[in-house]
């Protein structure tokens, strides 16, 4: 079961995915959550995958879903520190073109900057499971 924890940083999201990402209930989970955050305002999002244990075909559609759903609004987003099973998987299917990949420590000031161009600070309540609305600055 996919668990996603929500913190709040510099004008986005990041969403701290843990366990699956498959179907049926991981990658509901997570377009749920993409569609509220954008929803919320929210126009830069970072999805760090480090604790994702398998993504199957279903799961990696909800990654491109969560990519061209905030990329349509105007906002960017960003996989971090994907595990290797993850990482093969995206080599695989050529994801690695689509998709920004940035393999780094999400907490990492001097990481993020490179991605983003701005610090995350971590600001608010981390809740696992059901998403909630986040208003972004």
């Amino acid at each position: 079961m996919l668990l996603i924890a929500h913190h709040r940083v510099n004008g986005g999201v990041l969403l701290k995915l843990k366990h699956e990402l498959r179907a049926p209930d991981g990658d509901q989970l997570l377009l749920r959550t993409v569609r509220r955050i954008v929803r919320a305002g929210c126009r830069r999002v970072f999805l760090d995958l480090a604790q994702v244990t398998d993504v199957d075909a279903a799961g990696l559609g909800a990654l491109v879903f969560a990519r061209n759903h905030v990329h349509d609004t105007g906002g960017t987003i960003a996989l971090l520190n994907p595990g290797q099973r993850v990482r093969r998987l995206l080599a695989m299917t050529k994801l690695y073109s689509v998709l920004n990949v940035v393999e780094a420590n999400p907490l990492d000031s001097s990481s993020m900057r490179s991605a983003t161009a701005d610090r995350v600070k971590n600001k608010g309540p981390s809740l696992f499971g059901q998403p909630v609305l986040l208003v972004c600055s």
